[in-house]
């Protein structure tokens, strides 16, 4: 039998996985040339995508903990013993020092990207670094026009 905690680390995985597949469904379904509701003209349905950017987070977290802790009933039953469970070339100070090094580089990469996030949501959606005409904006990609003027869809 599983510990709750491996339970309860699965529904959080899955959680995220369905909050996100969710936020991504609905930014499409909005996003799309034929929708009247254009959703960065509420601040409300901004923070939601902006928070959303740190949720992965917990789900890839919640799924190393699965990882990890869905070792241990193998130990427990019998199964595997714990002299063989034990990595034997692996000290307390490689571990250490590995951690130390893994935790300051997250740090780092979590600050880095709470400061960038947190700058462009302060800009805000209306932010425009400098005005493009018309004329020369590029075409988009996608459009018929595109492919008639290089000559692509034939």
């Amino acid at each position: 039998m599983f510990h709750q905690h491996i339970i309860y680390a699965f529904r959080v995985m899955a959680g995220v996985a369905g909050v996100l597949g969710l936020l991504a469904a609905v930014a499409w379904w909005f996003t799309r040339a034929k929708s009247t509701f254009d959703i960065t003209k509420y601040r409300w349905v901004l923070w939601i995508f902006g928070i959303a950017t740190f949720i992965p987070f917990f789900g890839t977290t919640a799924g190393w903990l699965i990882t990890e802790l869905g070792r241990y009933p193998w130990i427990v039953y019998g199964v595997l013993t714990i002299a063989d469970a034990v990595s034997p070339n692996v000290s307390f100070a490689s571990l250490f020092i590995s951690n130390i090094i893994y935790f300051l580089t997250f740090t780092a990469l979590g600050g880095v990207m709470i400061y960038l996030s947190r700058r462009v949501m302060i800009q805000g959606p209306d932010y425009v670094d400098e005005e493009v005409d018309d004329e020369q904006a590029p075409a988009d990609p996608f459009s018929a026009d595109s492919f008639d003027e290089k000559g692509g869809n034939d």
